[in-house]
């Protein structure tokens, strides 16, 4: 038994003496430890070290190693010479990576054949790359679709993706911005195509989806429109104001161009200079198209201070009631426009709980620091009507008199002719007490000259216009009160008096000084003074 064991201990020596990694005979003490590797598809080839456990100044590759192609996968086996002798171990090359892609909008005409490759602006993988559809529709119907595509390598690794599908019978096209309307004719040659948006002004670059009809089928339109013509303008002399900051755009005249132009300085002027300085004004378009125009100021301190419209010489507001002190107060000045004019208003005597009248002070100041004030009587009165009753009335009336598409003209002319044919003339108002009055003329439809301006300006101002009270001037031919209101809708202040009970047949809507001057000059007799001028022209109707 002894000899037996002896016998197979001696077999099995000889055995591993004579195994390599790969099985070739080799000197038992003298082998290496030889690592089988993986690598990633595209990857450079393993040095000799990473093949070895352990060193070996003597290892190095057999005959056809870097001949290997990383690129294809598969195991490959790897010859390693040591002092002499050939061993093999094993080389695999693997793909775990999906492909990538970048998808891009694709538009085709109906009845055109789909490729799902085509979908792609490119594709990204270490072996051949295949598409295929996951989900597509037909290509027989116009319209917009959403499609499913997937991306399939060599080694069967997949990616998915969705692209956007336009049918169209249209065929894209590129346009140079303008300012007149779009037709069919620019989008198609197709015989009796009809163009949806009839008034689409191609002024704004980039691409547009227009819908056109071609025998009855929507069809959606890309259209490219591209700016390439620079804009056109003239110089400009400037005499203006120290302090006051010139925008650029009022430095030129007659410009123009089919986009939108921005205006820049190439070197800001200064501002706190007196004297004459020349300017480069930078017009821009919205395709990025530039011109400079060589214009010139000349700028002066000013000196001139800023005028309160809207003060009435005695104003009512309600006791216990917050005060919008500046509700119908603007200021005007000679280079600070009105949003920059600073108010200062001194109320400190002023006990809102407390019916009674108030001296209250109001200062305007522009930005040059010149100033002018009026010091004006307010008197605290109770409420009758609250503002939330008003306001119901009010929401109900303009309900029923306008609607969401109206322009702000239309809507004011609505109140005009809403006040004038309903209401009815009583001499009897309570001029202390604005919103009751206001409530009572568009509730009750009766009462006087002031009812009437208070209903008209509660209306107006609910539809966003700007208003001022203006009361007639004392005159012995018209020795009686009126009152009417001044109406800005964006284009200036002109005159509004629902209740004309002076020049028969004649439209008091928005008119200038000089129109109502020239009708009547003693029933609209009014001191200039105290309101913004109108105008010179007609106010320009959109109703």
């Amino acid at each position: 038994m002894k000899r037996s064991y002896i016998l197979i201990s001696v077999f099995l020596l000889i055995i591993l003496t004579l195994v390599s990694c790969n099985g070739n005979s080799i000197d038992f003490e003298s082998a290496p430890n030889l690592n089988d590797l993986s690598i990633e598809i595209g990857e450079e080839l393993p040095g000799i070290a990473e093949y070895l456990t352990g060193e070996h100044d003597d290892a190095s590759f057999g005959e056809g190693y870097d001949q290997i192609d990383t690129y294809k996968v598969g195991t490959y086996d790897v010859p390693v010479i040591i002092k002499g002798k050939e061993y093999k171990c094993t080389l695999t090359i693997n793909d775990t990576v999906a492909p990538t892609g970048v998808v891009r909008p694709l538009t085709i005409r109906p009845g055109d054949e789909l490729h799902a490759m085509a979908f792609f602006e490119s594709v990204s993988d270490k072996t051949h790359v295949t598409a295929e559809f996951t989900d597509a529709p037909g290509s027989s119907v116009p319209g917009r679709y959403t499609v499913g595509i997937k991306l399939l390598d060599e080694a069967g690794n997949t990616s998915d993706y969705t692209a956007d599908l336009l049918i169209s019978a249209i065929d894209p096209v590129t346009i140079e911005a303008r300012r007149e309307f779009l037709t069919a004719g620019d989008l198609t040659d197709i015989a009796g195509a009809v163009l949806v948006e009839d008034s689409f002004v191609p002024n704004v670059p980039g691409e547009h989806e227009l819908h056109v009809t071609v025998n009855g089928q929507d069809n959606i339109a890309l259209v490219n429109i591209i700016d390439t013509k620079a804009p056109v303008a003239s110089s400009k002399h400037m005499d203006w104001f120290t302090k006051d900051p010139i925008d650029p755009s009022k430095m030129v005249s007659d410009a123009f161009d089919a986009t939108e132009i921005t205006y820049s300085y190439k070197e800001e002027p200064d501002f706190e200079k007196e004297g004459s300085q020349d300017v480069t004004v930078i017009l821009t378009d919205a395709g990025g198209n530039s011109i400079e125009v060589a214009s010139s100021m000349t700028l002066k301190a000013d000196n001139e201070a800023p005028v309160i419209y809207g003060l009435q010489d005695h104003m009512y507001f309600y006791k216990g009631e917050p005060i919008s002190y500046l509700s119908t107060v603007y200021a005007f000045d000679n280079c600070t426009s009105g949003d920059e004019i600073q108010f200062d208003i001194d109320k400190a005597n002023v006990d809102i709980y407390t019916a009674g009248k108030y001296d209250v002070k109001y200062t305007a100041t522009d930005k040059s620091g010149n100033s002018t004030s009026k010091t004006v009587t307010i008197e605290l009165v109770e409420k009758t009507v609250s503002q939330e009753e008003l306001d119901q009335v009010i929401d109900k009336i303009l309900s029923e008199i306008t609607t969401d598409d109206m322009t702000i003209g239309q809507k004011a002319f609505a109140v005009y002719n809403f006040i004038r044919d309903k209401m009815v003339y009583v001499n009897d108002s309570n001029k202390k007490d604005y919103i009751g009055e206001a409530y009572r003329g568009l509730t009750k439809l009766r009462g006087d000259c002031y009812t009437f301006y208070a209903a008209t300006d509660a209306l107006m101002r609910a539809i966003g216009a700007d208003t001022i009270q203006v009361h007639r001037k004392y005159n012995t031919t018209r020795p009686t009160a009126h009152y009417w209101l001044k109406v800005n809708l964006g284009t200036g202040w002109y005159h509004v008096d629902t209740c004309n009970l002076g020049p028969r047949n004649f439209n008091a809507f928005m008119r200038t000084d000089k129109e109502f001057t020239d009708r009547a000059p003693t029933f609209w007799m009014f001191d200039s003074s105290l309101y913004p001028a109108s105008p010179t022209t007609p106010y320009k109707k959109d109703y």
